[in-house]
């Protein structure tokens, strides 16, 4: 029953299942590259079936078998044929002849790049001798051997040369007259930032009247950040005597260095040589001694009262040595022009009396 129930619902055109038949494999000369795929398939297909035909067969007789429960009476099945083969595009490639040509492959099209002076061959890829492996944030692992590594962008820092100043300073009337060393703002705690190790807060009078708590909280802010802290003061106010007193007594206890400006101009001039002095040694305000001997003499014999450095050269000509000076007798002293009896005595005082070692004079 089940075999009428088929049969019957199978189609009046439907074709009879195809013959077994040898097909023959295509040769190798067959699929050169001047046919397409298309012509090679129709060359070895059984002889009297059609491609299509034969789907559109199979697709009926796939149909054929399904359950008659499974189709509504009247319906009919719609088979959409697949998609046709593409035949395969052959490259166009340019011969040094000008002419085109048709490429077979990727490679014979673009094999000239490897004949040109830029082309480089890839560099094999040696294992490594470490069967450990490398660490992703190592930078000698990320660093390429044919091109130099590249760095990760850094912060500008700021610079050395500049004076760093608070935003809080923005309007002061003191950073139009810094003109001769650059500055820029940061975020600082002290008002000026002149080096690694100074800095300066900045107080003024009129303000300072106002607001008196102010200059101690910069202070208690400030800590002890800094070895140099300045207190740079700016006398804007007519009685300033008192304000001084205290301002003075504020800096001695919290080791700062006050320094008094009367002006804004003066003040900028301050920070500019605190900067420009920043890395100099102190040989520019030290006393400078000379190390002659005619010098040495002269700090010594001057050091008695009346004498001075002409006196000093007119003994150094006529005596030769201090040795010389301190052996002369008054009377050749006296000789010497510009020495009189008291110059004398006093000379001859000051060769004769012992050294004070301490602060009461001991007689020997």
């Amino acid at each position: 029953m089940a075999s009428n129930s088929n049969s019957s619902n199978t189609p009046s055109g439907s074709l009879a299942a195809p013959t077994k038949r040898k097909i023959q494999l295509a040769n190798a000369s067959d699929l050169d590259a001047g046919r397409s795929l298309t012509t090679a398939i129709n060359r070895f297909q059984p002889k009297g079936i059609n491609l299509d035909d034969a789907s559109h067969t199979t697709a009926r007789a796939d149909t054929a078998d399904l359950p008659s429960a499974g189709i509504l009476p009247g319906a009919t099945v719609r088979h959409v044929p697949p998609p046709p083969i593409a035949p395969r595009r052959d490259i166009p490639m340019l011969t040094s002849a000008g002419t085109i040509q048709k490429a077979a492959s990727f490679s014979d099209a673009f094999g000239f790049v490897r004949d040109t002076p830029a082309y480089k061959p890839p560099q094999a890829v040696t294992p490594s001798s470490s069967h450990a492996a490398p660490n992703p944030r190592d930078p000698s692992h990320c660093a390429s051997t044919d091109r130099p590594a590249t760095r990760m962008p850094t912060l500008q820092r700021k610079s050395p040369n500049a004076i760093l100043v608070n935003s809080n300073q923005n309007g002061n009337t003191v950073l139009k007259c810094i003109r001769n060393v650059a500055w820029e703002y940061s975020d600082i705690i002290p008002d000026y930032q002149m080096g690694s190790t100074a800095c300066a807060l900045f107080l003024s009078l009129k303000y300072h009247r106002l607001h008196p708590e102010y200059i101690f909280t910069r202070i208690k802010q400030l800590a002890r950040s800094f070895t140099l802290r300045i207190m740079l003061v700016m006398i804007d106010v007519a009685d300033h005597q008192s304000a001084l007193r205290e301002l003075s007594k504020i800096c001695v206890i919290n080791d700062f260095t006050l320094i008094l400006s009367w002006s804004a101009e003066e003040a900028g001039r301050y920070l500019e040589t605190f900067k420009a002095y920043e890395s100099k040694p102190p040989d520019f305000i030290k006393e400078k001694v000379d190390d002659d001997y005619l010098s040495k003499l002269t700090d010594v014999l001057t050091q008695v009262k009346s004498v001075n450095k002409t006196d000093v050269v007119t003994l150094a000509t006529t005596f030769g040595s201090l040795r010389n000076i301190i052996a002369a007798t008054p009377e050749e002293l006296n000789m010497c022009p510009g020495f009189g009896d008291q110059k004398v005595r006093r000379l001859q005082a000051a060769f004769s009396e012992p050294f004070v070692l301490s602060g009461k004079t001991k007689a020997t």
